[in-house]
Formats: structure tokens, sequence, C-alpha cells
């Protein structure tokens, strides 16, 4: 009922025009629509034989409504949402702080109209959509959904992410997948989460990389030890950006298979035993990531924002 409320207070939907209606009406007809498999413009036709739906907004209003929105709008709804939600979990004493957060993307199927030819789709058809997710294996809770008109757009994204989250709470570590190692990725978190930050290195260890930091990470890395390449590229950043390795394997191993390395600008101890704890810590932590990834696969492989109209913000919206 808190959850609710919640959502119901900061959804606006012209709420001076619908004085007579139940604005939470709108989380039911969403629910129903996704239920029975109906659209959100004919779920009268069915709701009515079990729902008394005098009091709430009928389909043709929620549409108008919507389709009436600017995506900016959408965006800055769901951030007040997503803001009181944070709060209200933050008091509950569900989490503590410092939190653990990771930032992905993940598309959406669309079964809809204006399956061709859109902007903000990925190859294959699909809406792309930036998240920020926390980590804490007591919490499942995104920080907000962004779509994107492309993936140039990730890292303004991931700024105003962090910058909205690091207002509101201490971050202890923030994780990001593979590919994030652009300049501008890492620029975002030097700027808002400066030396609390990982991102998982590509490994591009290959007869075309031979000499890349990876490769030469991979051959200082004894099994079952770490290792840290300092000035892993990135040469004008301050402070300077690491490549610190882990090897998975036994100690008495051949080889230091499985290896991850990961980026970043953390103090690493000079000390071998204080180095190995702190990055097999990171290690750990980068596993309880893994939490995210069923929710991601759920969103690629269940959820459909199918709709008849082909406007991002009403995409948005759904989502």
């Amino acid at each position: 009922e808190d959850f609710i409320q919640i959502v119901v207070e900061n959804i606006s939907l012209h709420r001076d025009e619908n004085k007579s209606r139940e604005l939470r009406s709108l989380l039911g007809v969403f629910a129903y629509a996704a239920r029975h498999g109906e659209s959100i413009t004919d779920y009268e036709r069915t709701a009515h034989h079990a729902f008394d739906l005098r009091s709430a907004l009928s389909g043709s209003t929620i549409w108008t409504h919507l389709e009436g929105l600017h995506r900016w709008k959408v965006n800055e709804m769901f951030d007040d949402i997503n803001r009181a939600l944070l709060k209200y979990v933050l008091g509950s004493g569900v989490v503590s702080e410092p939190i653990m957060a990771s930032y992905d993307l993940t598309d959406v199927q669309s079964l809809g109209s204006g399956a061709d030819g859109q902007a903000f789709k990925s190859e294959d058809g699909r809406w792309r959509f930036a998240s920020l997710a926390f980590t804490d294996p007591d919490l499942d809770f995104s920080f907000g959904l962004r779509l994107l008109k492309s993936e140039s757009q990730r890292a303004r994204v991931l700024k105003n992410f962090l910058r909205s989250l690091t207002e509101m709470v201490d971050v202890k570590r923030f994780m990001l997948d593979r590919g994030f190692d652009g300049r501008e990725d890492i620029e975002a978190c030097q700027a808002f989460v400066p030396n609390d930050w990982v991102i998982c290195a590509q490994d591009d260890s290959n007869s075309v990389g031979k000499n890349s930091d990876y490769a030469r990470l991979r051959a200082d890395l004894e099994p079952g030890g770490t290792t840290v390449q300092k000035n892993a590229g990135y040469a004008d950043l301050t402070p300077a950006v690491k490549l610190i390795g882990y090897s998975g394997a036994d100690e008495q191993a051949d080889t230091p298979e499985p290896v991850r390395a990961f980026y970043t600008d953390m103090e690493i101890p000079k000390e071998t035993s204080k180095r190995d704890k702190l990055i097999t810590k990171v290690n750990f932590q980068y596993n309880q990531r893994a939490k995210i990834e069923p929710v991601f696969r759920m969103a690629k492989n269940k959820f459909d924002i199918a709709t008849d109209s082909d406007k991002p913000q009403v995409k948005a919206f759904y989502v």
C-alpha cells in the first residue's frame, strides 16, 4: 500500500482534469491489461465483469494523456517516483548505506506498430533502455530506466543517473560490465563515485592485442593470485586508471584461468597480502552484480512493450 501511494502521488496525467477518477486505478488498468493480454484502450470490455469501474480512468482517457506527454516529462515523473521509493527503502532499514550499484543496457522487444525504421531501437528492432540497479543481496531495486535514442547516449545518461543517486545515498562500489570502458564512461565514474568504481575489462589478449594491458596483466598473473597494471591507457585522466587482475585458479594450477580484470582508479596497497585481499573482495562484489542479470534476461525475453503507438514517450511510460 505504501509503494502504491508513492507511485500515485508522483504521477500527474492532468490530475486536475480527472478529479472524479481514481488515479490509482491506472496501476490496476496496466496490471489487468498485462495479465489478460488486453489493450489498455480496450480493457473495460472484459474488466467490467469482475470490477467496479465507475471511478477508474477509461482506456481512451489514459491513451489521450499518454500520447500528449513529452518524453522528458515521463523521465521526470519516474525519476520522482524512484527518488521517493529509494527514500522509503532507505528509511525502512531494509538496506543500509553505503550501497552497491550497477549500470547496464537492455533491449526490450516491441511487437506493436512502428517495428521498422525507428530511432531509439537496436538493429534487431528492440527498444534500448539503460538501467542503474542496486546489487545489494537484500534488495531488488532499479534506480530508473531511460530510453536511449542510440548507445552513444549511455555516458550522458550514466552521468545523470549517478548525479541523482549520489545526491541521495553513499555508494561503496559502482560496477559496470564489459564494454563500458569508453573515456566518457570512466569520466562519469571519476566525477561521481571517485575511487569506488570498477569496470570489467574485455579480454583483448589475442594475437591482435598481444601487447595490450590485458595481455601483460595475464602474463604477470600467478595462479590463485592478483596483480596490477598501472596506467592502463587513458593516460591523461587523473587519477590514473589501473587494470587489476584476479585469478580464480588454485595456486598449484598450471594456468591462472579463470581470469577476471577490472579498470579502476582506487588505491591499491603495495603489500601483497593487502592487495590480494582487496582485489579478491572486488571480484566477490562483482559476482553479486550477477543479481541483476535475471531481471535483464526477463526484460529481454519475457517483456513486451507492444502498443499501437510508435511514440517513444508511450514506450517509456509502459516500461
